[in-house]
């Protein structure tokens, strides 16, 4: 089994790095989905939900 291992270290290496990316890309779209994309008038959160913008 470890020399299965070190011999496709490199393709499991890469393997992590792109599940990584998918990971990160995943997270950022329901991230974008779940937040009340701006016209927060109504919503109940809307002092939080855009710090940064606000500066």
């Amino acid at each position: 089994m470890l020399e299965w291992i070190s011999a496709n270290l490199g393709n499991i290496a890469a393997v992590a790095v792109i599940l990584f990316i998918v990971a990160l890309a995943i997270r950022s779209m329901l991230r974008k989905k779940t937040s009340c994309s701006c016209g927060c008038g109504a919503c109940p959160v809307a002092d939080t939900c855009h710090k940064e913008e606000k500066r």
